[in-house]
C-alpha cells in the first residue's frame, strides 16, 4: 500500500478507471467527505498514478489566509499556463491580467474568468491529457471556486479529469454535472493498520478505546491519544468536535506565551514565527523567547512548512480560536494592529472585531471595501463587509441602506436564507419608502416558491418599480423595469406576457427613439406599435462603437415584432457582446431569443446549441426556474425527433422549476412539443 493512504481501493479504482478513459472525454468529481478522513492523502495518491501515466498535473488549494483574496485559487492553479496567456482570445487574456494584477483596469466579470480558466485547460489538454486538482473547495475564494467549477462542467469533449474536494455537507460546493464521490470512515481492518503505523502504536484497551472514539477518521486515528480517548463519551459528541476538544486540550495546556503565539499564528495567517514572537511579547509586554515554537510543535499543534509555520490541520485553527479567551483575543488583536498593522487594508478586519460600538469611520471602511469587492467579483467578502459596516452604523437611515446592500450582494451568490434575514431586518429598521421599495423589489427576484413573481403575478414587482419612481429612484425604477420586461416571457402568465408592465412602460419619460424605450414598447405592445417599432429601429443611425445591451434591446424588439433577419444580427452581436462582458443576467435571454430566430432561420443545430448554453448559464447562476424555461425549450427540440416532453426531467425535481412551467408561454411551448411528438410518433 501506498505510503500516506490506507486502504481506499474501491475509491481507487474509481479514479483509476477516470483516468483510463480520459481520452474519450473528461471528467469532473467532487470528493466529499468530513474533515480529516484522508481527502489528501487521496489526490496525493492520484496525483502520483497520473503522472506515472504521462499526464500533466495543475494542483491548487483553498486556505483559510487566501479564502477572502480575488483570484488567489485560481492564480496558483493557473500559474503554469502563463506562457498560453498570449494564446487567449484578447477579452479573455485581458481580464486574466487584470485579475492577477499583471495590467490596471475594470475587474472582469466572473463569467469571463471562468471562460479564459476553460480555454487554458482546454489548450493545455491538446498537448496531453490534464489532472486538475482541487483541494479544500470550501476555502477557495469564491470567484476561482465558481471559475473552476464553470469549467469542470464544460470539459467533457476534452482529456481533462477535474478532481475537487470538499467537507461533508457543503452543499454550496455541489454542482450539477459533477460526479460525487463520497469519502467514509475506514473499516475496521484499515484503522487497525493505520494504528499500527503510529509510533506509539496503542494496544489492549487504549487501542479499542481509540478505535471506537476515532471511528474510522484517519485524522483521528493519527492524533488522538489515549488520555483523549477519555475526553468524550463516544457517540454523544461529532467526531469533528471530538478532534476540536482534543486539539483545544493541548492548547489550554500551553503555557501563556506559547498559547498567545499561536494564537497570533490562527488570526494572522501571513504572520511568521518571528511575527508571532513579537506580537506574543507586545501582549505580554515582556521579550517571549523563541522556545514557545518547539513547544508548540511538540504538542502537536503546527507544523513546519517550507520555511513557514502553520496548523497541522485546519481543525486546529478552529479550536485555538474557539479555546482562546475573550481577553487573549482582544491582547492579541491589539498587538498584531501594533506589530503587524502595516496598512488599512490589512487590519481592517483586526480593527472591526475590536470596535465595541458604532465607529462611522470604520463603517465607511468597510463600506468601501465592499464597493471594492463587488467590482471584484467577490460578493461573499462584499456581504460581510456590508453587514459589520451596518454594524458600526449608528444612523438608522444609512444602516438600512447597507443592510439592503449587503442583501442584493447575498443575492447574487444564491445566500437566499440571509438575503431574506437582511431584508427582514431593514423592514424593522426603517420606514423610507425607497429602501421599503428596493427591499420589495428584491424579494420578488430571490429563486423561492413564496415570490409571487415565481408563480407568474408581475403586480408586486410592476408595484415596487412604482415605489421605486414615486421615491425618486429614476434611474433604478428603469433598470429594474428592464430587467423586468427580460424575463417577463418566462414569468408571466398572462396571454401576452408583456401586457402587465403597459402602464408602467409609458409612464417612464423616454425619448421615443431610445432603444429602451423601443424595446420596452416591443414587450408590451408588439401587435399595436409594431410597424413603428421597426420603422424608427430602420431610420437609427449605424453605431461604431459596440453596446451588448444596445443590442439585445433592438434585437429582442425586433424579434417581438417578427422581423427575422435584422434581429438575428442585432442578437448574435448581443450574444457575442454579453459573453465577453460576462453578463449572465441577460445572456440566457440574449441566446434563447436568438435560438428562437435561428430555428425560425431552419438552423436547427446552431439554434439548440444556443438553449444549452442558456441551461449551462443557469447552472452557473444556480437559477432552477431559468434551468427548467431552457430544459422546456430543448424539449421543443427532442419533439422534433419524436421524443415527448418529460416533466419531472425538465424540472429536475424543483418546485420552482415547476412554478415556472406556469407561464404561459412556457406552457404554449411545452403543448406544442407534445403535439408535435405525437404527430412524429404516429404510423
Amino acid at each position: 500500500m501506498t505510503p500516506g493512504l490506507v486502504g481506499r481501493r474501491a475509491e481507487l479504482a474509481l479514479v483509476d478507471a477516470l483516468c483510463e478513459g480520459i481520452d474519450d472525454g473528461g471528467a469532473a468529481l467532487l470528493v466529499e467527505g468530513a474533515p480529516g478522513v484522508g481527502k489528501t492523502a487521496l489526490v496525493d495518491e492520484l496525483e502520483r498514478r497520473a503522472r506515472a501515466r504521462g499526464m500533466g498535473v495543475l494542483r491548487t488549494a483553498g486556505t483559510l489566509a487566501e479564502s477572502t483574496v480575488p483570484y488567489a485559487g485560481l492564480h496558483l492553479l493557473l500559474r503554469p499556463l502563463r506562457d498560453r496567456f498570449t494564446e487567449l482570445p484578447r477579452p479573455q487574456h485581458e481580464a486574466l491580467d487584470v485579475a492577477f494584477g499583471a495590467r490596471e483596469g475594470n475587474p472582469p466579470t466572473l463569467f469571463l474568468v471562468g471562460l479564459a480558466t476553460l480555454t487554458l485547460l482546454s489548450d493545455a489538454a491538446k498537448d496531453r491529457p490534464i489532472l486538475v486538482v482541487a483541494e479544500d473547495l470550501h476555502w477557495l475564494d469564491p470567484i476561482s471556486r465558481s471559475a473552476l467549477q464553470m469549467a469542470a462542467r464544460r470539459l467533457a469533449s476534452d482529456p481533462v479529469l477535474v478532481v475537487m474536494t470538499t467537507r461533508g455537507g457543503d452543499h454550496e460546493s455541489a454542482s450539477v454535472g459533477v460526479r460525487h464521490l463520497h469519502l467514509g470512515p475506514l473499516p475496521f481492518i484499515d484503522s487497525n493498520a493505520v494504528l499500527d503505523a503510529r509510533a506509539d502504536a496503542p494496544r489492549g484497551a487504549t487501542r479499542r478505546a481509540l478505535l471506537e472514539l476515532a471511528d474510522g477518521n484517519p485524522l483521528a486515528l493519527v492524533e488522538l491519544t489515549a488520555s483523549d480517548a477519555g475526553l468524550t463519551e463516544p457517540g454523544r459528541v461529532p467526531l469533528t468536535d471530538r478532534l476540536e476538544l482534543a486539539f483545544a486540550g493541548r492548547f489550554a495546556d500551553l503555557p501563556e506565551p506559547a498559547r498567545l503565539a499561536v494564537l497570533a499564528v490562527a488570526l494572522d495567517t501571513d504572520a511568521s514565527a518571528d511575527d508571532a514572537t513579537r506580537v506574543a511579547s507586545h501582549a505580554l509586554g515582556r521579550a517571549v523567547g523563541p522556545g514557545w515554537l518547539d513547544t508548540a510543535l511538540d504538542a502537536g499543534l503546527l507544523r513546519r512548512d517550507e520555511g513557514r509555520v502553520t496548523f497541522r490541520h485546519p481543525l486546529v485553527r478552529s479550536a485555538v480560536t474557539s479555546a482562546s479567551t475573550t481577553a487573549e483575543r482582544t491582547a492579541v488583536l491589539r498587538a498584531l494592529l501594533a506589530v503587524r498593522g502595516e496598512g488599512p487594508e490589512r487590519t481592517v478586519w483586526w480593527r472591526a472585531e475590536l470596535a465595541g460600538g458604532p465607529d462611522a469611520a470604520l463603517a465607511d471602511e468597510l463600506d468601501a471595501l465592499a464597493d471594492r469587492s463587488l467590482a471584484a467579483g467577490d460578493a461573499s467578502q462584499a456581504v460581510r463587509a456590508l453587514r459589520r459596516s451596518a454594524t458600526l452604523t449608528a444612523d438608522p437611515g444609512v444602516r438600512a441602506v447597507r443592510l439592503v446592500r449587503a442583501a442584493e450582494a447575498a443575492a447574487g451568490t444564491g445566500a437566499t436564507d440571509v438575503v431574506v434575514a437582511l431584508l427582514d431586518r431593514v423592514e424593522t429598521d426603517t420606514a423610507d419608502p425607497a429602501v421599503r421599495a428596493r427591499v420589495t423589489w428584491l424579494r420578488e427576484l430571490l429563486p423561492v416558491e413564496a415570490s409571487a413573481l415565481a408563480r407568474g403575478d408581475l403586480g408586486p414587482a410592476l408595484r415596487a418599480i412604482d415605489d421605486l419612481g414615486r421615491a425618486g429612484e429614476t434611474d433604478r425604477a428603469l433598470d429594474a423595469l428592464l430587467r423586468l420586461a427580460s424575463i417577463a416571457w418566462d414569468h408571466s402568465t398572462e396571454a401576452e406576457s408583456g401586457r402587465p408592465l403597459v402602464d408602467a412602460a409609458r409612464r417612464l419619460v423616454l425619448d421615443a427613439d431610445d432603444p429602451r424605450a423601443l424595446f420596452l414598447a416591443a414587450v408590451t405592445e408588439p401587435v399595436a406599435r409594431g410597424d413603428e417599432i421597426v420603422a424608427r429601429i430602420r431610420a437609427l443611425p449605424d453605431v461604431d462603437d459596440a453596446d451588448a445591451q444596445r443590442d439585445w434591446q433592438l434585437g429582442y424588439a425586433l424579434n417581438r415584432c417578427g422581423e427575422i433577419e435584422p434581429s438575428a444580427a442585432y442578437l448574435q452581436r448581443a450574444v457575442d457582446g454579453l459573453r465577453r462582458s460576462g453578463d449572465v443576467a441577460l445572456l440566457p435571454h440574449a441566446l434563447l431569443g436568438l435560438s428562437w430566430i435561428d430555428y425560425l432561420r431552419g438552423r436547427f443545430a446552431e439554434a439548440r446549441a444556443q438553449v444549452e448554453d442558456c441551461a449551462a448559464v443557469a447552472v452557473d447562476v444556480d437559477d432552477p426556474g431559468l434551468l427548467a424555461a431552457a430544459h422546456a425549450v430543448l424539449a421543443w427540440f427532442d419533439a422534433l425527433d419524436g421524443s415527448p416532453p418529460d416533466l419531472d426531467a425538465i424540472t429536475g425535481g424543483s418546485d420552482l422549476g415547476a412554478q415556472r412551467l406556469a407561464a404561459r408561454e412556457l406552457r404554449a411551448t411545452l403543448t406544442l412539443a407534445d403535439g408535435g411528438a405525437r404527430l412524429r410518433a404516429a404510423p
